[in-house]
């Protein structure tokens, strides 16, 4: 365990560097060039003739705001805004690199040799595009929408380039549609728990970590992927005495910092989850009030024909995972025939009759067994009691490795204070099989303890969440088009070798990486030589555009104009053009614009970039 002194040692070293880090990266330190004369060191002000424009940071993380230090039309300088809420970090600060980088595309390519053997011949602009919109609309003609696959990605996100139903999504409608790709490898655990407990939203408060009480890092590293909020939970400790514990695999940073590490197998984080509910219910230390008003635990469910007494036998606990010992198809609740919230069904201690939750002056019970019309009626607290007596300490030793007699003390302690916020940002749970059940046991903690809605209270899903945010919609018609079946993204190389579930003829990919950030890199290889055409759209001659037909240098965020409104922000941003593009690199919007213009649709998306940030 780390003394407080050494934590507080390390949080000065952590927030010096994130403080140099925000003074900027001088030219100096690439092979670009050295500084002008003139450019002061870090954290200094602007020097005479220095323009300084304010800009942001792309990729899906903090969305950091950027300052761009500009003399004679070459950016010399980035720096974070002081004025924005987080620090910048070390990728938003050093994208500078990324600008002035030899490895940059610097003109349209297409490919001279076999797919992926890395041989090109560089061809203009207008000869690149009529190829590719000619053949694009001779595959449309010949075999419809369903013969193509687009990838839009974080790499250049923002409204007016690949962010999400920005324009890169508004292209594709517009085109009539695409084989969609099912589900994210990004948040889609996340995405389907919160759905599943909240009926959608997120929670997103690193704003608020100042007024936390407890920290529970569970399977997520902020001290490294959220370092510019880092602060608030350093302030947090600082005023509150806030404790920090971490359940991770792996001894991170964020682990060596805490209070106490909790040590488990990869992929078990629901079991333990599990084990601190049943600890929260037979110790009463849950928040009785607060379920019964705010919660569904008081709905009466219907058991099944097979009784769903809860005492079935285990199916047993595959390694690495956890099964349910309850069908939820078994399980249905109980409504009064309508469709809305108040149709649901609870019994009322007080007048001993079943009657809507939302009826004045009723106390709805969480315990018992009813039957109504000789049907027999638990309420869902019952069903989550019994379904969680099974995580006994030893049978969660038993799944996850983690000692027997560690979780009740980790739970005693998140329950004894308030507002308790519990970290995940979509980390492990994503990258593990069933990653929804970790999601869900987190939201069962904070819901149970009363910590949903509460300031500096919670479960810091996935970053950030601006209500808007990146589904802020591209000033386009949506129409709407024909449904078309899809590929699960875990299973795409296999789809696209086995040409399932119809044959993919073109693939188009802006700002991500297909080859990186897929599973089965061979297989997807594999599938590329059932392709007639790939397009990849980026700054860098990527693993993925190696493979591709026809590679499109595009802009980085400081020469073009754009709005970034993230959905890991609750910020929208305007991020200024600092520079003119270099080399003949063009922003994403001009390349889908100019494509557009040659299918037919060119007038849609042909507007000044003041009329559409104006709409935005």
């Amino acid at each position: 365990m780390q003394s407080r002194r050494s934590f507080l040692k390390w949080s000065a070293l952590v927030g010096g560097a994130s403080a140099l880090g925000g003074g900027g990266l001088l030219l100096s330190r690439y092979p670009t060039g050295g500084a002008p004369a003139g450019v002061a060191g870090a954290g200094a002000a602007a020097a005479a003739g220095t323009r300084i424009v304010r800009t942001a940071n792309t990729p899906e993380c903090l969305h950091c705001a950027l300052l761009a230090h500009v003399e004679d039309g070459r950016l010399v300088k980035v720096t974070g805004d002081p004025d924005f809420n987080i620090l910048a970090c070390a990728r938003g600060i050093s994208r500078i690199r990324q600008l002035y980088s030899p490895h940059r595309l610097k003109y349209p390519m297409r490919r001279a040799g076999r797919r992926g053997e890395d041989r090109w011949e560089r061809i203009t602009w207008e000869e690149a595009l009529d190829t590719i919109a000619e053949r694009y609309q001779r595959i449309l003609e010949e075999d419809g929408n369903q013969a193509f696959l687009a990838f839009g990605g974080t790499g250049n996100w923002s409204s007016l380039s690949t962010g999400v139903r920005g324009l890169y999504s508004a292209f594709w409608n517009r085109f009539g549609g695409n084989t969609p790709i099912i589900s994210q490898l990004c948040c889609a655990s996340v995405s389907s728990g919160f759905n599943a407990i909240f009926g959608g939203g997120r929670s997103e408060f690193r704003d608020e970590w100042v007024h936390s009480r407890f920290f529970l890092a569970w399977g997520n590293n902020p001290a490294v992927s959220n370092q510019g909020y880092m602060k608030n939970l350093f302030q947090a400790r600082e005023e509150h005495g806030a404790r920090l514990i971490t359940i991770d695999p792996r001894l991170s940073e964020t682990a060596a910092l805490s209070d106490r590490w909790i040590q488990i197998r990869p992929g078990t984080d629901a079991a333990y989850a599990l084990g601190m509910v049943k600890v929260l219910l037979d110790e009463g230390l849950f928040d009785e009030e607060y379920v019964r008003r705010f919660t569904n635990a008081p709905f009466l469910v219907r058991l099944g024909e097979r009784g769903c007494d809860l005492q079935a036998e285990s199916r047993g606990w595959p390694a690495g995972g956890e099964t349910l010992p309850v069908d939820l198809r078994d399980l249905r609740l109980l409504t009064d025939g309508g469709s809305g919230p108040g149709s649901f069904v609870v019994w009322d201690e007080i007048g001993g009759r079943p009657v809507a939750p939302d009826t004045p002056g009723i106390r709805p019970a969480l315990r018992g067994d009813y039957t109504i019309g000789g049907v027999r009626y638990q309420p869902v607290f019952e069903w989550m009691r019994a379904n969680a007596a099974r995580y006994t300490p030893e049978v969660v030793h038993r799944i996850t490795g983690a000692p027997a007699d560690s979780v009740a003390p980790v739970t005693r302690e998140y329950a004894a204070v308030r507002p308790a916020a519990i970290i995940q940002n979509m980390a492990g749970a994503q990258r593990t099989d069933h990653g929804t059940l970790t999601v869900i046991g987190h939201l069962y903690l904070a819901s149970l303890t009363g910590n949903i809605g509460m300031l500096g209270g919670g479960v810091n899903d996935n970053g950030g969440y601006l209500r808007q945010g990146g589904n802020i919609n591209y000033p386009v018609p949506v129409q709407r088009n024909e449904p078309i079946a899809g590929i699960p993204a875990t299973k795409l190389g296999e789809y696209l070798v086995e040409r399932k579930p119809h044959p993919i003829r073109a693939i188009h990919v802006a700002g991500t990486g297909v080859l990186t950030q897929y599973p089965n890199t061979r297989k997807i290889i594999a599938g590329l030589d059932n392709i007639d055409l790939m397009v990849v759209q980026d700054i860098f001659m990527t693993t993925t555009a190696r493979y591709a037909d026809f590679v499109l240098p595009v802009t980085t965020l400081f020469e073009t104009r754009n709005l970034l409104a993230g959905v890991r922000s609750r910020y929208i941003q305007l991020m200024q053009q600092a520079i003119e593009p270099l080399f003949e690199s063009r922003s994403d919007r001009w390349i889908l614009t100019e494509l557009a213009r040659r299918l037919g649709f060119g007038d849609d998306f042909d507007k000044p970039d003041d009329e559409l940030l104006r709409h935005v």
